[in-house]
């Protein structure tokens, strides 16, 4: 029984270790927030808000949006932001949602498709609003869709890590 205690115990400190030693942890500059990311994405300190550049020219940018009434549902903040960003873009809706949660938080990501423009090819838009206590965040994956469509898994995983700072307010 030790011995099995043991060997679980060195387990989850090599699955720690490794883990560290293959990713870096990106917060936005007041502290609010994190990611983690695989080696290779850095911030872009040529914008004012959070902005992280990973390689094939994918990026995870937030957009800080004044906070909507203490009331607001996830599902309504999602829709309004997959509807701004769809005018703002002339992106369309895939149909493709995941619901997403971590440690004091839920959130929801939506697949959009921006069409191609005269210098870029076709490209996906992750929305991804997320919701700790009463504050949300609101981000985007932009990426191109071949990008999208072999990796789509490690970029929820990224969502997925995504770590407020501890705080008493409970999960909405």
């Amino acid at each position: 029984m030790k011995v099995s205690i043991l060997i679980k115990a060195s387990l989850v400190v090599a699955l720690l270790c490794s883990s560290c030693c293959r990713a870096d942890v990106i917060r936005d500059q007041p502290g609010d927030y994190a990611f983690v990311f695989p080696q290779g994405w850095t911030l872009d300190r040529s914008h004012k808000d959070y902005r992280i550049v990973g390689p094939e020219s994918v990026e995870l940018s937030e957009l800080p949006l004044p906070q909507p009434p203490p009331k607001q549902s996830l599902e309504l903040e999602t829709r309004l932001l997959v509807q701004s960003l769809m005018l703002l873009w002339g992106a369309n809706s895939t149909g493709q949602t995941f619901d997403l949660s971590g440690k004091k938080w839920k959130g929801r990501a939506v697949v959009l498709d921006v069409p191609a423009q005269t210098e870029k090819r076709p490209r996906k838009l992750l929305a991804f609003v997320a919701k700790s206590g009463k504050q949300f965040r609101r981000f985007y994956f932009l990426m191109p869709t071949e990008q999208w469509q072999g990796n789509s898994q490690q970029y929820l995983a990224i969502l997925r890590t995504l770590k407020f700072p501890d705080s008493n307010q409970p999960s909405a």
